[in-house]
Protein backbone atom coordinates (compact mmCIF):
# COMPACT_ATOMS: atom_id res chain seq x y z
CA UNK A 1 0.00 0.00 0.00
CA UNK A 2 2.99 2.32 -0.17
CA UNK A 3 2.09 3.22 -3.74
CA UNK A 4 -1.14 4.82 -2.59
CA UNK A 5 0.67 6.64 0.19
CA UNK A 6 3.18 8.02 -2.35
CA UNK A 7 0.34 9.22 -4.57
CA UNK A 8 -1.35 11.00 -1.68
CA UNK A 9 1.74 12.88 -0.56
CA UNK A 10 2.88 15.92 -2.52
CA UNK A 11 6.64 15.78 -2.99
CA UNK A 12 8.39 19.07 -3.81
CA UNK A 13 10.33 17.67 -6.78
CA UNK A 14 7.16 16.27 -8.37
CA UNK A 15 5.38 19.57 -7.81
CA UNK A 16 8.29 21.41 -9.46
CA UNK A 17 8.11 19.16 -12.52
CA UNK A 18 4.34 19.62 -12.78
CA UNK A 19 4.81 23.38 -12.46
CA UNK A 20 7.48 23.39 -15.15
CA UNK A 21 5.40 21.37 -17.60
CA UNK A 22 1.91 22.77 -16.97
CA UNK A 23 2.42 26.11 -15.25
CA UNK A 24 1.57 27.62 -11.87
CA UNK A 25 -2.20 27.26 -12.16
CA UNK A 26 -2.16 23.47 -12.46
CA UNK A 27 0.47 23.01 -9.75
CA UNK A 28 -1.55 25.16 -7.33
CA UNK A 29 -4.63 23.04 -8.00
CA UNK A 30 -2.49 19.92 -7.49
CA UNK A 31 -1.29 21.27 -4.14
CA UNK A 32 -4.83 22.12 -2.98
CA UNK A 33 -4.58 25.90 -3.30
CA UNK A 34 -7.82 26.59 -5.18
CA UNK A 35 -7.97 30.39 -5.04
CA UNK A 36 -4.34 30.69 -6.07
CA UNK A 37 -4.99 28.29 -8.97
CA UNK A 38 -7.88 30.45 -10.17
CA UNK A 39 -5.79 33.60 -9.84
CA UNK A 40 -2.89 32.10 -11.79
CA UNK A 41 -5.29 30.78 -14.43
CA UNK A 42 -6.73 34.26 -14.93
CA UNK A 43 -3.19 35.66 -14.99
CA UNK A 44 -2.13 33.12 -17.60
CA UNK A 45 -5.11 33.89 -19.81
CA UNK A 46 -4.38 37.63 -19.55
CA UNK A 47 -0.71 37.12 -20.41
CA UNK A 48 -1.72 34.99 -23.39
CA UNK A 49 -4.21 37.61 -24.56
CA UNK A 50 -1.58 40.32 -24.23
CA UNK A 51 0.91 38.24 -26.22
CA UNK A 52 -1.64 37.67 -28.98
CA UNK A 53 -2.37 41.39 -29.07
CA UNK A 54 1.36 42.17 -29.29
CA UNK A 55 1.86 39.68 -32.11
CA UNK A 56 -1.06 41.03 -34.14
CA UNK A 57 -0.76 44.77 -33.53
CA UNK A 58 2.95 45.35 -33.10
CA UNK A 59 4.38 42.41 -35.08
CA UNK A 60 6.55 41.27 -32.17
CA UNK A 61 8.55 38.12 -33.08
CA UNK A 62 7.39 34.79 -31.64
CA UNK A 63 10.65 34.23 -29.77
CA UNK A 64 9.65 36.83 -27.20
CA UNK A 65 6.41 34.98 -26.56
CA UNK A 66 8.36 31.77 -26.04
CA UNK A 67 10.54 33.51 -23.47
CA UNK A 68 7.48 34.80 -21.62
CA UNK A 69 5.90 31.33 -21.55
CA UNK A 70 9.20 29.80 -20.39
CA UNK A 71 9.44 32.38 -17.59
CA UNK A 72 5.80 31.69 -16.58
CA UNK A 73 6.41 27.94 -16.36
CA UNK A 74 9.72 28.40 -14.54
CA UNK A 75 7.88 30.55 -12.02
CA UNK A 76 5.37 27.70 -11.66
CA UNK A 77 8.19 25.23 -10.97
CA UNK A 78 9.76 27.39 -8.26
CA UNK A 79 6.38 28.21 -6.72
CA UNK A 80 5.28 24.56 -6.74
CA UNK A 81 8.51 23.46 -5.08
CA UNK A 82 8.28 26.07 -2.33
CA UNK A 83 4.60 25.47 -1.57
CA UNK A 84 4.98 21.67 -1.57
CA UNK A 85 7.99 21.92 0.73
CA UNK A 86 6.01 24.01 3.23
CA UNK A 87 3.03 21.61 3.37
CA UNK A 88 2.62 19.59 6.56
CA UNK A 89 2.96 15.84 6.11
CA UNK A 90 -0.59 14.98 7.17
CA UNK A 91 -2.37 17.41 4.84
CA UNK A 92 -5.73 16.32 3.50
CA UNK A 93 -6.22 17.63 -0.03
CA UNK A 94 -9.55 18.82 -1.45
CA UNK A 95 -11.43 17.10 -4.26
CA UNK A 96 -9.99 19.28 -7.03
CA UNK A 97 -6.38 18.33 -6.26
CA UNK A 98 -6.68 14.83 -7.72
CA UNK A 99 -5.19 14.37 -11.19
CA UNK A 100 -8.43 13.32 -12.91
CA UNK A 101 -10.30 16.34 -11.54
CA UNK A 102 -7.48 18.68 -12.58
CA UNK A 103 -7.68 17.37 -16.16
CA UNK A 104 -11.46 17.75 -16.18
CA UNK A 105 -11.46 21.25 -14.69
CA UNK A 106 -8.78 22.73 -16.91
CA UNK A 107 -10.21 21.09 -20.03
CA UNK A 108 -13.62 22.48 -19.17
CA UNK A 109 -12.10 25.94 -18.63
CA UNK A 110 -9.97 26.03 -21.79
CA UNK A 111 -12.60 24.68 -24.20
CA UNK A 112 -14.93 27.73 -23.99
CA UNK A 113 -11.92 30.05 -24.34
CA UNK A 114 -10.87 28.21 -27.50
CA UNK A 115 -14.40 28.45 -28.88
CA UNK A 116 -14.48 32.17 -28.11
CA UNK A 117 -11.11 32.76 -29.78
CA UNK A 118 -12.24 30.75 -32.80
CA UNK A 119 -15.38 32.86 -33.04
CA UNK A 120 -13.35 36.06 -33.08
CA UNK A 121 -10.72 34.75 -35.49
CA UNK A 122 -13.03 33.44 -38.21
Amino acid sequence: MQIFKALRSRRPDCAAVIGLIFGPDVVMAYLGRGLMAIAYFVGGVSVSAALIWLFIRLSIPGAYGTLVVLAWHSFGAVLGYRVAKSLPSGTTFPWYSRWYNIILLFSAAIFPLAMLAGGFAF
